[in-house]
């Protein structure tokens, strides 16, 4: 399965955006996984996978936005610069 990384890789270096890239990385495993009958999938299964990465993908962008938020609050209120100058 080196063969979706690859593909990934070579589209980032090609110069397309990393979603369409994760995209094209997607295609080439579901090609890749249907070249042998024991890792082909149907598209039910297809289907399934895609569900159960995007609700993943929620736990990730749940913490990646709170992050940003707080991030956000400490630059806007000048906080951050306050903490930098009372370490000097």
């Amino acid at each position: 399965m080196i063969l979706p990384l690859a593909a990934l890789v070579a589209a980032l270096v090609v110069g397309y955006s990393p979603m369409m890239a994760a995209l094209i990385g997607l295609g080439v495993a579901i090609v890749a996984a249907a070249l042998r009958r024991e890792t082909r999938l149907s598209l039910k299964d297809i289907v399934e996978c895609l569900h159960t990465g995007a609700r993943t993908t929620i736990i990730a962008t749940v913490a990646c936005a709170a992050a940003g938020i707080v991030v956000g609050v400490i630059n806007e209120t000048g906080l951050g610069a306050c903490a930098c100058r009372a370490s000097f």
